[in-house]
């Protein structure tokens, strides 16, 4: 998209902050399941979740302004099925422009999920990144 690269440190990265805002958080949840004498929430499963979310939504930020040029570049499809074909094509060209130029990766090992995005964008969310 701008035809620079990325600084040498990786834009998915979790800062010391972000990890220590995630722990704290996660021990005052405990904090207060333990004073109301409910059962503790598992700290490491919990840290892991978190972090992992955190991941994917820096890498859909990253990937945001790739999707709003994908979408400008797939042709529209009608239709349910069109829609979920055309919401396939515009993902897959936005994570291959987002590789060859930042060669930043989806760190999700799984699929995107096609559904929710394509609602998102019949729902115009997108429109204030350039999509109608």
């Amino acid at each position: 998209m701008t035809g620079k690269s990325m600084s040498q440190t990786d834009p998915l990265a979790i800062t010391g902050a972000e990890q220590q805002a995630i722990i704290d958080d996660i021990r005052r949840s405990n904090q207060l399941r333990r004073d109301a004498q409910l059962p503790l929430i598992d700290e490491d499963q919990r840290l892991a979740d978190e972090l992992g979310k955190l991941i994917e939504a820096k890498y859909r930020a990253l990937l945001q302004p790739y999707l709003a040029q994908a979408f400008t570049e797939v042709k529209e499809q009608y239709g349910f099925a069109g829609r979920l074909s055309q919401t396939m094509q515009v993902w897959q060209l936005a994570q291959e422009a987002l590789k060859a130029e930042t060669g930043v990766i989806n760190p999700r090992q799984k699929s995107p999920n096609i559904m929710k995005a394509l609602l998102r964008y019949a729902n115009g969310t997108l429109a204030s990144a350039g999509v109608s």
